[in-house]
């Protein structure tokens, strides 16, 4: 009998979690729910204590997934689990270390995340910034998730892809004709012309553009 499709797309990153759960993490995360949605400019998020079971009780945490980001130029099934083990990074984190302030990726997430074969980066390069409100990664190539996700993806794939996205994104991604810029002592937000320089007249600090 055929598959569901939401069954089968659940199962995958379910089977993906536990998996890394045991090769990355060594099963010391514990059970979080997984879910789809779809927020601007995030390939994914992590909400500490999102849920709870209106019949027990119990508090679980949510990684979100945002299908926005799983196909289109330049990305692979790779690539989207590797946004799943980020997100496990920053759960790792709430029970066995200290995570950063609001959404802050602070050292001790970046040395984790070096730890399961990712290398955070603010400007998609292994010169930019490792820590910061707005992170993204590198995989690190040879590293311990590129191979065991080789592994992984031998037995899984990801099944179900947004056919919208790329129909949107036509030949290429449109060109931006505003920026957002965040100061990064008070978070003020501005919009403005890309590739101009902003200073926070309250904090006297550059206000940095927004990836």
């Amino acid at each position: 009998m055929e598959t569901k499709p939401t069954h089968e797309t659940y199962t995958e990153f379910q089977t993906a979690y536990d998996y890394f759960n045991k090769e990355l993490f060594h099963n010391q995360l514990p059970d979080c729910l997984i879910t789809y949605q779809r927020k601007a400019k995030t390939k994914g998020y992590f909400a500490d204590g999102r849920f709870e079971n209106t019949e027990s009780g119990k508090i679980i945490d949510e990684i979100a997934m945002n299908p926005d980001y799983f196909s289109g130029e330049n990305v692979s099934p790779k690539t989207v689990l590797s946004t799943l083990v980020h997100e496990m990074c920053h759960l790792w984190q709430k029970y066995h270390g200290n995570p950063g302030r609001n959404r802050y990726h602070n050292q001790e997430w970046a040395e984790m995340m070096v730890k399961v074969g990712l290398h955070p980066t603010d400007d998609g390069t292994l010169t930019g910034k490792m820590t910061g409100d707005r992170i993204s990664h590198l995989i690190i190539k040879g590293g311990a998730f590129d191979q065991v996700c080789d592994q992984l993806l031998e037995n899984i794939k990801i099944a179900w892809v947004d056919r919208w996205t790329d129909k949107a994104a036509g030949s290429g991604p449109n060109p931006k004709s505003k920026t957002k810029y965040v100061c990064p002592k008070c978070l003020l937000n501005v919009w403005g012309k890309p590739g101009i320089n902003i200073v926070c007249g309250n904090c006297r600090c550059k206000l940095l553009a927004e990836k």
